[in-house]
């Protein structure tokens, strides 16, 4: 009797487990797929990109008279590749989205492959900090390529713990290098976080030659990847770039600070202070302190090891530069990593009843929080949608973004609003904007005869008509309403106005 009473009790654990990570997957996606534009900075630069590909061979459009679009074999290509892929059966809108929701669907795999491999009596219910955690600094920066590759990373590092213990060795060093070759063509900078964390593991749990052996080929192949993409295939990309851009830049420690604990204050810190949700994070840090000291014994091992993952990505934040020539965000990027080794470590927290349910419950709230968080980004974000509808196909856009801020977000990191110009490419088609990214890493970039004149896109104030008024035939400005306006008037036309955003055609 009582070996059917716990059978019963399982399984209905076993059901509510499942039924709360289905619900938080959802709920994950709703904010990607409830709006026409998704919450993220740099998300609009991408999707063009995508965009200039897809049509590159469209009469309809110019693209082939300005850009050279070429999607190569090489790391940053994931995003375009699968984007591109799926906008053969979808349209490019929708394609972007689906790209963007695999990652949640990848830390969803994440999450039920940890429950198949929990060592303890009960389930992980602490992993389930991934699904906050997952609309993290570098989501609302728009890092999509970034992104995708972190759920990898766990991923790959996870399968080589079972190659150094030699589980099912072949399968295992099969799939290793399946991880390391995605990884790879996902983003070069986790590709080294890979490689890093790699010695990590093997300080940890080599204890054999033979453990040894099976991993230490699949470290030299992943150098390997990273040393002839960097020096053989762009042998010349910092060579032209001027001595003071090669120079490594730190940041203040305040700085990164706040920057660390952002995702714990609603994005918020310097423009002001979500207090509901700094609330809602400590009750939930309370609960899982508490539960900590009620650990089971069996896990504490596991516990430690991602402790140590943890602690070292955190305390290589504040370590790291933030800068090396066309290279930024370098210590920043680990923030989401860091964060993702926490929700492993508070996985493997026995959870009791009672803060089990406070545990999700607060977890919920978190959720829905930022679902309306990113509901109001986008909102605000969409504004320039009947403006840019408005300009013809072909067409020359500047953009004088003089307010690039979010109500939503910190004014000090974030610039949700300094790239929705490149929305223009996906709603209408055609012409040319001077800030679509001109970076090596991306497949799209302008003919050098065919990049017009700008101010900056951090520098609209530089804006002077005689030097680059002449290459536009329209003119995008968010911010300084009254005083743009006056200087506008006088060589062009106010079209339309949606929000905070002014249309300006040149006059002929």
């Amino acid at each position: 009797m009582s070996e059917r009473k716990f059978k019963l009790i399982n399984f209905s654990e076993l059901q509510t487990w499942y039924f709360v990570v289905a619900l938080f997957s959802i709920i994950s996606l709703w904010p990607i797929w409830s709006v026409r534009f998704p919450p993220m900075q740099d998300y609009p630069q991408h999707i063009s990109q995508v965009q200039v590909l897809s049509e590159y061979g469209n009469p309809d459009y110019d693209y082939k008279d300005n850009f050279l679009a070429d999607l190569k074999p090489a790391p940053y290509a994931t995003f375009y590749a699968i984007t591109l892929f799926f906008s053969k059966f979808l349209s490019i809108e929708i394609a972007g989205k689906a790209t963007i929701s695999l990652y949640i669907l990848l830390i969803f795999f994440l999450v039920l492959k940890i429950t198949r491999h929990s060592t303890g009596n009960s389930f992980p219910w602490g992993v389930l900090l991934f699904f906050p955690f997952a609309f993290n600094q570098q989501y609302f920066l728009g890092y999509l390529n970034y992104l995708i590759s972190l759920p990898i990373l766990l991923l790959s590092l996870m399968d080589q713990k079972n190659l150094i213990k030699g589980e099912g060795w072949r399968r295992a060093a099969f799939i290793q290098v399946l991880w390391i070759v995605v990884l790879f063509f996902t983003h070069p900078f986790t590709f080294l976080v890979y490689i890093f964390l790699s010695f990590i593991n093997i300080l940890l749990f080599c204890r054999k030659p033979d453990d040894f052996r099976r991993i230490i080929p699949h470290i030299f192949l992943s150098i390997l990847l990273f040393s002839f993409w960097f020096f053989a295939a762009n042998p010349t990309e910092f060579s032209t770039l001027p001595p003071e851009a090669k120079k490594f830049f730190w940041m203040p420690f305040n700085e990164i600070l706040v920057y660390y604990i952002y995702i714990f204050t609603g994005m918020l810190w310097y423009d002001g202070h979500d207090w509901i949700l700094i609330v809602l994070w400590i009750s939930l840090a309370s609960i899982t302190v508490l539960s900590l000291f009620k650990h089971h014994n069996g896990e504490k091992d596991h516990l430690y090891e991602c402790l140590i993952f943890f602690a070292i990505t955190t305390i290589a934040i504040f370590i790291l530069p933030f800068a090396k020539g066309v290279f930024t965000y370098i210590n920043l990027r680990l923030t989401a990593v860091s964060y993702f080794f926490l929700a492993l470590a508070v996985g493997k927290i026995n959870f009791k009843c009672i803060p089990r349910v406070l545990f999700i419950l607060l977890l919920f709230a978190i959720l829905l929080h930022s679902v309306v968080k990113q509901r109001t980004i986008s909102k605000e974000i969409e504004e320039i949608k009947p403006i840019l509808v408005k300009i013809p196909s072909k067409s020359s856009i500047l953009p004088l973004v003089f307010d690039n801020n979010s109500v939503e977000l910190d004014s000090r990191f974030f610039d949700p609003h300094l790239h929705n110009q490149d929305y223009y490419f996906l709603l209408v088609g055609g012409g040319l904007s001077p800030y679509l990214p001109d970076s090596p890493l991306l497949p799209v970039h302008f003919k050098t005869a065919k990049k017009p004149t700008a101010p900056g896109d951090y520098m609209p104030h530089r804006f002077k008509w005689k030097l680059h008024g002449p290459d536009y035939d329209y003119f995008l400005i968010r911010g300084l309403r009254k005083e743009i306006i006056s200087y506008m008037s006088k060589r062009s036309a106010l079209l339309e106005s949606s929000g905070k955003w002014l249309l300006f055609k040149k006059k002929e």
